[in-house]
């Protein structure tokens, strides 16, 4: 992969952590990067999860639009399983 989608790649999965850690208190964060035709990235957590529609009205933070921002460069997509008190996947698909 070239540098600059690495680097993206390597943002995406940190805010993602940082996420879980920081606003989820997650104790268990599991992290699947393949690449095929796609770059397909899993992140799960067993945290507190949160209202993910009411996150994509109204943002409390920069953390998910930053990563749309990358995902949007390659074309990609997001995907975000979650509700109060149930954990959080958010799956994301790269078409480089």
């Amino acid at each position: 992969l070239d540098a600059a989608l690495e680097t993206g790649i390597f943002r995406i999965v940190q805010e993602l952590i940082n996420n879980g850690m920081k606003h989820a208190n997650a104790t268990q964060i599991d992290v699947e990067v393949k690449k095929t035709k796609t770059i397909q990235i899993k992140v799960t957590d067993n945290g507190k999860g949160f209202n993910a529609r009411k996150q994509e009205t109204s943002p409390s933070g920069t953390g998910l639009s930053s990563i749309r921002n990358r995902i949007s460069i390659y074309n990609g997509h997001m995907s975000i399983a979650t509700a109060p008190g149930s954990g959080t996947t958010v799956k994301i698909i790269l078409n480089p």
